[in-house]
């Protein structure tokens, strides 16, 4: 065994492929997405995860971390993947607050709190931190802007990571 990925999103096209490729490569891996069915993949453990509800809810959150802890048995994280993503769509004039708060914090701020609170695991095992974005954080289209801003705004703070935390993070 190479270690363990957790892999967040793991049901969406992206999911299954990473889930299916660290699996083949020898890995343990941990999947969450926000579906309580997971799609006939090979991980190792699986946790039903509001990544939204992490963010704004701390005793939800260590919750799931908690799991997550006590799934490694103090072996480390070799790879945490924060590919988990909700694309709202509208137009400027239509875009709530909610519609932006749930962007943000999906998209955005949960990748923050699961890298920092899984910072011990990640350096136990000199582990990596890979990032999903979009190319609607470069190039976008209409009603994309919620979406468009918050995978901009996550390319922006993986690189800042990068900075803090070294190569390790992409």
């Amino acid at each position: 065994m190479k270690g363990y990925a957790f892999i967040t999103g793991a049901n969406g096209g992206i999911g299954q492929a990473l889930v299916r490729t660290f699996h083949d490569a020898g890995y343990q891996v941990i999947a969450t997405d926000i579906t309580d069915q997971l799609a006939d993949l090979p991980c190792a453990h699986f946790i039903q995860a509001d990544l939204g509800r992490l963010v704004e809810d701390e005793t939800y959150g260590a919750g799931i971390l908690e799991c997550i802890r006590g799934w490694l048995q103090n072996n480390g994280l070799n790879v945490l993947i924060n590919n988990a993503a909700i694309q709202i769509l509208g137009g400027t004039d239509k875009l709530t607050r909610t519609d932006w708060r749930q962007s943000l914090n999906v998209n955005l701020l949960a990748p923050f709190f699961l890298t920092k609170s899984l910072l011990p695991e990640l350096e136990a095992a000199r582990g990596c931190v890979v990032n999903i974005s979009s190319i609607h954080a470069r190039l976008t289209k209409r009603n994309f802007v919620a979406y468009a801003t918050s995978k901009a705004a996550l390319s922006g703070m993986t690189r800042a990571l990068a900075v803090d935390l070294g190569a390790r993070v992409r």
